[in-house]
């Protein structure tokens, strides 16, 4: 879940993987649909003299759905408590991307939205989402030192909120990815690190045998999250920078329970002319290396300050299991 907030004596919010960034990539991580989320989807708007009612606009040309609805592009709609919005596949913006919607296009994310009064917030206190941005937003801009910003006192705001169905079932798709590659190190971000979720810092890997490229152009917005504090970084993280693989897991005894995640392991191929690590050794262009489970696949780079023959690791990620993935409740209490 995230909040959205007030800016001047407008009620404006604008929803997107430019305006929440981890949010979408944690949810949807195959990438071919994280590409119908846009970086600016929609605008939720209350105008103080509208009679409190709240506005939805698409500004997307990617489709979008209001309830059973598909909305035209710049097409603003009343929204009401408990509604859904259905993130479908398809292109063209206008009467054509509605088309896409109208046609029978299946979601493939589903948000509600929340709004609360303040008498509710009295009552029940503010959604957890809501000190969760602002002290990530907090962190991220000053400091894990800075003190975080005390809750605002204005009208409530609305939260997007996945229905309980739709949060049950990320919960229980997160165990079936053989493994995951974690962020363990961020140049300029490991204070920060320890405080991301383990959705905004890991990439769900492909079952075995299913080859899978990592890149700035395959996870979208997810590398300029973790590199934020030092963007300068970015410009060695190819587009497309790797291919790698799960490869069948080795044998430790002949029952299930025994074999369980016993030696998972990645193959990695490099497939850019900037040199990574694997298990810490470089690995070229062309190349190919395997890491086993706890090993590490790095990012590197000469620095400006470093001198002839060193470079800086500036990125890190950890090859993990599933017992390293968030379980369902762990899942339910984060978003």
């Amino acid at each position: 879940a995230f909040p959205v907030q007030f800016q001047s004596s407008r009620f404006l919010a604008v929803v997107g993987r430019q305006h929440q960034p981890g949010f979408f990539e944690a949810l949807v991580p195959r990438r071919e649909l994280l590409g119908s989320v846009s970086r600016s989807h929609l605008e939720l708007v209350l105008t103080p003299g509208a009679g409190g009612a709240v506005m939805l606009r698409r500004l997307s040309g990617n489709p979008l759905v209001l309830d059973a609805q598909p909305l035209e592009r710049e097409a603003a709609l009343p929204v009401r408590h408990g509604a859904r919005l259905s993130f479908c596949t398809g292109a063209g913006g206008g009467a054509a991307g509605s088309a896409a919607a109208s046609q029978g296009s299946s979601p493939f994310l589903v948000l509600r939205i929340a709004l609360r009064s303040r008498g509710d917030i009295g009552r029940e206190g503010p959604h957890p989402s809501v000190s969760w941005w602002a002290n990530s937003a907090e962190t991220l801009h000053h400091g894990v030192d800075a003190k975080p910003s005390p809750p605002a006192q204005s009208p409530a705001p609305a939260v997007c909120t996945p229905p309980l169905a739709s949060l049950q079932a990320c919960g229980a798709q997160a165990a079936l990815p053989p493994a995951t590659l974690e962020c363990s190190h961020a140049q300029g971000q490991e204070a920060v690190l320890q405080m991301l979720p383990a959705e905004a810092k890991a990439i769900t890997l492909p079952r075995e045998g299913e080859a899978f490229d990592l890149g700035r152009a395959h996870q979208h917005g997810f590398f300029e999250q973790l590199l934020r504090a030092e963007p300068s970084w970015l410009a060695f993280i190819s587009r497309s920078h790797c291919r790698v693989t799960v490869l069948p897991q080795a044998t430790c005894s002949g029952t299930a329970e025994g074999t369980a995640w016993k030696g998972c392991m990645l193959k990695v191929e490099n497939l850019s002319a900037n040199v990574v690590l694997v298990g810490g050794k470089h690995l070229a262009r062309g190349h190919s290396d395997i890491i086993v489970e706890g090993g590490s696949l790095g990012f590197v780079a000469r620095g400006p300050s470093d001198v002839v023959g060193t470079e800086t690791e500036f990125l890190r990620f950890a090859l993990r299991g599933p017992s390293r993935l968030p379980t369902e409740n762990t899942t339910l209490i984060r978003l």
